[in-house]
């Protein structure tokens, strides 16, 4: 795999973890569905004591948040290295990188939100 490969993977990556990383949430508490029998609720029933063969998910939110800094952090240094070098792709990695940091910034937007509550039930 050439450097320019791998630099478009990881913003690539870039893109898909700030998705992954809301969505996580919400998985979690489907599978907290699916242990309990019904909705999780908040403050009665916590995530990490719910015990179910889907309830891995629960460690899913931090490590998808890390992969989220640290392939944002990448894809940054991806693209400055790139404007350095005057490589080629350099523009589309910089729209990736933009797109990446929009979708972020969104699902920053909706986990603040929490329109169901499941974040709440998360961190209760």
């Amino acid at each position: 795999m050439t450097s320019l490969g791998l630099k478009f993977r990881i913003t690539h990556c870039f893109i898909a973890s700030p998705v992954l990383w809301a969505a996580s949430f919400y998985v979690t508490w489907i599978a907290g569905r699916q242990a309990l029998g019904y909705w999780p609720r908040s403050s009665l029933d916590d995530p990490k004591y719910i015990e179910g063969p889907w309830m891995w998910t629960y460690h899913l939110p931090m490590l998808l948040l890390l992969a989220t800094i640290g392939t944002g952090i990448f894809a940054f240094l991806s693209v400055l290295s790139a404007a350095q070098k005057n490589e080629s792709g350099l523009r589309i990695r910089t729209f990736e990188l933009a797109l990446g940091v929009a979708l972020t910034i969104i699902a920053f937007a909706l986990i603040s939100l929490d329109p169901m509550n499941v974040v709440e039930w998360y961190l209760d």
